[in-house]
């Protein structure tokens, strides 16, 4: 598999780095971003390539991944030539987000899903060295899912499929359990440090 990612922050960046080292039978194709220094700094931190075109990465690529913030993965999807995608795997690491995000892509001929971390991601160089014991969730039609949830698998990692129509409720559960979990904890420490 020639892996694309689009998008070079953390995420992107980490599941890159953490692919290229736990799965090396797939390669990375390379990264495309707005930003072309991120760019550049993601693609030399993963001895890959950096691209200034997305159509370029999509034609050197058989799997893309976009890794940019959720309210963009509908706009990055707008701006792939869609003659480019024909028996392309094409997915996204949104947590709220299903394969959905890619309208009528069956229209062109990709095979589409999603791909989450139970995981949160703080540094863009060191955040992949903690992912061999992160759970993903993934999501998709039937041909992502036996083609890209294996790349993880390899890499070590539990995947659990989960139903698309869930993502909500997943999303909820994972905001839950990271953000008020710990808000939670430091309010109780705060609290027994007054006693």
């Amino acid at each position: 598999m020639k892996i694309g990612i689009v998008g070079a922050g953390r995420v992107g960046l980490s599941l890159a780095k953490y692919i290229s080292l736990h799965a090396p039978q797939h390669s990375l194709s390379g990264f495309y971003s707005r930003d072309y220094s991120k760019t550049l700094e993601s693609a030399g931190f993963c001895k890959t390539k950096a691209y200034t075109s997305l159509n370029d990465l999509v034609m050197s690529s058989d799997t893309l991944f976009i890794a940019t913030q959720d309210c963009e993965i509908g706009n990055v999807w707008e701006c792939i030539d869609k003659d480019l995608i024909k028996n392309k795997f094409i997915g996204h690491f949104s947590g709220s987000l299903s394969s959905d995000a890619f309208d009528c892509a069956e229209c062109y001929g990709a095979y589409t899903g999603s791909v989450h971390p139970m995981y949160a991601f703080s540094d863009r160089f060191s955040s992949y060295e903690k992912l061999d014991s992160v759970v993903f969730t993934a999501e998709g039609c039937n041909e992502f899912l036996e083609n890209v949830v294996p790349v993880f698998k390899q890499c070590g990692n539990t995947v659990s499929v989960i139903d698309k129509n869930k993502k909500a409720l997943y999303h909820a559960s994972a905001s839950m359990a990271s953000n008020h979990l710990i808000g939670l904890l430091g309010a109780v420490v705060d609290m027994l440090l007054q006693c």
